[in-house]
């Protein structure tokens, strides 16, 4: 719009012409932030898929904005995973996925970066199983010796096969398989 500005100086009038431009506002292309729900425990080696879905809100209405993925793979508005560079705008849907680490107790994540703002999908894996045995410190000839085997991240049901290398002193079996019960805790004699 052409404005003017009428002012005196010395006695004199003075009329100065201009124009004003009014820029319309940038858009707003930043999301609200958003998370994935994490996992743990998780089977080493296997595809992991975010348990929720997250939803793009808070941009302006009508405006989209670019959208990134490292570490997996995304599903948009439910559709195909996929690796590389899109858009998104309000009520886009997103699902992350990955594959798990093939170690133990080891964190793999997957980070979606929307117009700036990231969220991260990650998944642990298991712990590593361990095996503890309780044995008698002795055992009297033509006795028999209890060897207890108590376990952690082991499922039940799990074959623990057994030997004893010194053979040659017990009359008994030398070796053998037992199974872990719910406790994960499993026992074995020798005589």
């Amino acid at each position: 719009t052409l404005d003017s500005i009428t002012g005196k100086n010395g006695g004199e009038t003075h009329t100065d012409y201009f124009f004003l431009e009014r820029q319309a506002a940038a858009s707003d292309t930043t999301p609200n932030a958003f998370d994935f729900t994490n996992q743990t425990g998780v089977t080493r080696s296997s595809t992991r898929t975010s348990a929720n879905t997250v939803t793009i809100a808070g941009m302006d209405s009508g405006v989209s904005t670019a959208v990134t993925v490292s570490g997996g793979t995304y599903s948009k508005n439910g559709g195909s995973y996929a690796s590389g560079s899109t858009t998104a705008s309000n009520g886009t849907t997103f699902k992350l996925r990955h594959t798990s680490s093939s170690s133990y107790s080891t964190n793999t994540t997957t980070t979606l970066t929307v117009g700036g703002v990231s969220g991260s999908f990650v998944s642990t894996t298991e712990a590593a199983p361990s095996y503890t045995l309780t044995a008698p410190t002795s055992i009297n000839e033509g006795s028999s010796g209890t060897i207890n085997i108590a376990t952690t991240n082991v499922t039940t049901g799990t074959s623990l096969y057994w030997s004893v290398t010194s053979s040659a002193q017990f009359t008994g079996s030398t070796s053998g398989t037992v199974t872990t019960n719910s406790s994960g805790a499993a026992s074995f004699s020798v005589t």
